[in-house]
């Protein structure tokens, strides 16, 4: 992939070779040092992409890289890579476990039940027009010629909205916009009351803002919390970083439970402040 779905290269096992200058086998000790943020792989911190294919070009993969590192001066590595390998072989022989794909997981597969087939057209079709997924009403007409509204369905539509054009119909039905409340915490009278109605909730979602994707580069903004539907808070913490200690109790406490998306990049960050 290059910068998008529409420019693509496929790399067999000589492009691989040509462009990184090793096999595909040693990705996983390039991706040890280098790195992978959309894999939450720390790699070796300072090494960037083109040293760590320098280091597996030349020695092969990261358990010979930090052969030659632990020499010292006496070794081949080179001093721009030596000093920030040092004290890290810990940090990249987990990276180098975190990229290797487990391939011997017992797992029984009928392939009959692989195959691909066509749903319901027509039930797909009034399922998404219940839903209100009206940007994909089209493009299951196109997968069916006989697709779309039933006869009374039309008839009812017709009624309503004076017209039998089923996507429109469904188009002018748009569902009215939700009443929400978002709170700023951001004075210590704010976040005393936020504490006090965090501390009532046997769980929440929450939801850290940083300042960059890599959760070992990122530093941290703020959180948000929800525990009610349309209602959200967002505490704002590089401004006072000392709520931390007073939100720490309930963010470890086992007997809450806490919900996110890409969670794993939350406590990442989370545990970078302590």
């Amino acid at each position: 992939m290059r910068k998008g779905v529409g420019d693509t290269v496929t790399y067999d096992e000589q492009a691989f070779e040509e462009r990184y200058g090793f096999s595909p086998e040693q990705l996983i000790d390039f991706k040890a040092i280098s790195g992978d943020p959309s894999d939450n792989i720390p790699g070796v911190t300072g090494i960037g992409e083109k040293g760590a294919m320098d280091l597996i070009q030349e020695f092969g993969s990261v358990e010979k890289v930090y052969q030659e590192a632990e020499k010292g001066d006496t070794g081949k590595v080179k001093p721009r890579y030596l000093k920030k390998l040092q004290g890290q072989k810990q940090q990249a022989m987990l990276s180098k476990r975190l990229a290797t794909i487990v391939r011997d997981v017992p797992m029984p597969l009928d392939t009959k039940e692989c195959v691909i087939e066509l749903p319901d057209i027509q039930k797909a079709f009034e399922f998404f027009k219940r839903q209100g997924f009206k940007s994909l009403l089209p493009r299951l007409q196109e997968l069916g010629n006989n697709v779309g509204p039933t006869n009374k369905e039309s008839t009812k539509d017709q009624k309503n909205n004076g017209s039998g054009n089923e996507i429109a119909a469904v188009a002018g039905n748009s569902p009215q916009r939700s009443k929400v409340q978002y709170e700023l915490v951001d004075t210590d009278e704010a976040f005393a009351s936020f504490l006090s109605q965090l501390k009532k909730q046997k769980a929440f979602a929450l939801d850290t803002e940083t300042t960059h994707f890599n959760p070992f580069r990122a530093k941290l903004l703020g959180m948000s919390f929800s525990w009610k539907e349309g209602q959200a808070f967002y505490v704002n913490t590089v401004k006072h970083p000392t709520w931390l200690k007073s939100l720490q109790p309930i963010l470890e406490a086992s007997t809450v439970e806490k919900f996110g998306h890409n969670i794993k990049y939350d406590i990442l960050i989370l545990r970078q402040q302590g």
